[in-house]
């Protein structure tokens, strides 16, 4: 997976960011670039660049973006900012993607059996209205 032409590579520490009134007040609506995570993480982290979506954050060292998971209440807090509400400054964790969510993994299945019981099956909740989503984007 790259973005800019860059490398992403799995996170190996979680990251702690404090997200200011001035991040949300300055954020940029739907904006994975510029919102007020984004903005907390360039300068609290020192890093070049970050790009915050719902459920992943990258966070550009050098030549290479580090891949974090969004933690729930951030994720929480981007969905009402997009939609026009509020954000709510606070500290919030990157967390580590655990060896399941991790780049590159694959657990192999056995055969696929042909059964009906895909007919009571429910479509997917999409959440509309906020930023695009990070693994779309490719």
């Amino acid at each position: 997976m790259k973005i800019q032409g860059r490398k992403v590579v799995d996170a190996k520490k979680p990251a702690h960011i404090h997200i200011t009134n001035r991040d949300v007040k300055t954020g940029g609506v739907k904006d994975p670039f510029g919102c007020a995570a984004a903005k907390a993480c360039v300068r609290d982290l020192r890093v070049a660049e970050a790009k915050v979506h719902i459920g992943r954050t990258y966070l550009r060292k050098g030549d290479v973006w580090e891949r974090y998971l969004t933690p729930q209440s951030l994720r929480t807090e981007i969905v009402a900012f997009d939609r026009g509400g509020g954000f709510e400054a606070g500290d919030y964790t990157l967390k580590v993607p655990s060896p399941a969510a991790s780049l590159g993994y694959y657990k192999p299945t056995g055969p696929k059996k042909k059964t009906n019981k895909n007919k009571g099956v429910k479509p997917r909740h999409t959440i509309v209205g906020i930023r695009p989503h990070a693994e779309r984007e490719r």
